[in-house]
């Protein structure tokens, strides 16, 4: 019987073997080749690596026995290794699972975080929710904070949805000081004014009528009722290349984010401004439900005190001016004491600058016209939104590019009391 070997001898055979044979393979490879007798060694080479396997398996075997024989020996089993799964952050997930949803990704991991976030990998189109009701800065505060504190705490990053309302409301800041709805679908949502400016309670005696049966005074709440039907907007095609896809620093979350958003904002403001819709057909315009007061001559104290006086005295807590900044700016020239100081003064509210006038916010936007203002209370219209955004990708339109298109639905109209809404325009003829 041959004598077995040690397991290091029989390894250290088959590590030589193996090394000649890398040497004549690489040179097969080559353009000079093999001669015969080198193609014969590397036949010969294989059968030795071959019976050195076998021989290692059996020092192996032998090396175990002997020292179980001599009681030395202690199994070692290796205990099990528990490999958690990847914990991703939630910050820049959905912005990693659209990459991988617009590049076409099919690996294990890419498909797990694309249907974490809704996204199915097979489909073109994809579904993104968030709560419309933080686009209003108070009930930002509140949902953030349970009511306290300015609403900075908030500003913080989140989540995508965190950015939605950032661009919404930093773009185009009207839109924070709307009241906002939100709809789970698309359907129409109806709203009831109650206006009980007008009521006054009576004392019950038996002046009238009699002492069992006296009248009671017919002074019943005016009500009415309005429709808001969301419409679509879309932000028109977007397009990205593969190689920002793949690059890791580019932020694509905060890339779809503004422009899936800033657009939408821009179209918001603008048809809550301009629209000429009733509700149902179209967004209703604020300057469409202002009722006018007689033009002024310049941008005096008295003008601007008329405009914010036209406003019941009930209302104008919470009301807000709004022009586009030239005009604030020709306000602000205008408005000054017998000391040159500003009637102007300022405030923070989410993390945001504004200037007030007598104690109202003034807020801009670039879709008011030249020369007019609005002092209105906010609260008595209706900014509806649909809780989600829809993304389409576009595979082939734009190639060698990839694109999409995001997709929202948004309605609004007045839903409280007219009187509560003013304009004033200043005449330059």
């Amino acid at each position: 019987m041959p004598k077995i070997r040690s397991l290091e001898e029989v390894r250290a055979d088959v590590a030589a073997i193996e090394a000649e044979i890398e040497q004549l393979k690489a040179k097969a490879e080559s353009e000079a080749g093999l001669t015969p007798e080198e193609a014969a060694r590397l036949e010969e080479l294989v059968a030795q690596l071959e019976a050195a396997k076998t021989e290692e398996v059996a020092a192996s075997a032998n090396e175990r026995y002997v020292k179980l024989k001599a009681g030395e020996d202690k199994v070692q089993r290796t205990l099990p290794v528990y490999v958690s799964s990847p914990k991703h952050s939630d910050e820049g997930k959905l912005g990693r699972a659209i990459g991988h949803w617009l590049h076409g990704n099919r690996t294990p991991e890419a498909v797990e975080r694309m249907r974490a976030c809704g996204f199915d990998p097979h489909r073109n189109f994809a579904t993104v929710p968030f709560d419309p009701r933080r686009i209003n800065f108070k009930q930002r505060t509140v949902l953030s904070t349970g009511g306290s504190g300015t609403g900075s705490e908030w500003a913080s990053y989140k989540t995508y949805s965190d950015q939605v309302f950032e661009y919404l409301t930093y773009e185009n800041p009207l839109l924070g000081f709307l009241k906002t709805d939100s709809l789970d679908n698309g359907r129409e949502r109806y709203y009831f004014d109650l206006n009980d400016t007008s009521l006054i309670a009576t004392d019950i005696t038996a002046t009238a009528g009699t002492e069992l049966s006296p009248t009671i005074p017919e002074t019943n709440i005016a009500s009415g009722r309005k429709e808001i039907q969301p419409k679509t907007i879309t932000t028109g095609y977007q397009k990205v290349t593969h190689e920002m896809l793949q690059d890791s620093p580019f932020d694509l979350e905060s890339k779809i984010a503004a422009a899936s958003t800033k657009g939408m904002a821009r179209k918001m403001d603008s048809d809550v401004i301009n629209g000429s819709g009733n509700g149902v057909t179209g967004v209703e315009g604020l300057l469409a439900v202002c009722t006018a007061l007689d033009d002024v001559a310049a941008w005096d104290l008295d003008a601007l005190e008329g405009l914010w006086d036209a406003v019941p005295d009930y209302y104008r807590p919470g009301s807000i001016f709004l022009s586009n900044a030239t005009t604030k700016s020709a306000v602000r020239r205008e408005l000054k004491d017998g000391n040159e100081r500003s009637y102007f003064d300022k405030a923070v509210i989410a993390d945001q600058q504004f200037d007030t006038l007598f104690g109202n916010t003034w807020v801009v936007s670039a879709y008011m016209p030249d020369n007019q203002v609005l002092f209105f209370n906010p609260n008595h219209y209706t900014l509806v939104v649909v809780n989600n955004q829809i993304f389409q990708r576009f595979d082939e339109k734009f190639f060698s590019h990839i694109a999409w298109a995001g997709m929202m639905r948004f309605g609004g109209a007045l839903t409280g009391d007219s009187a509560a809404f003013q304009s004033l325009t200043r005449d330059d003829s």
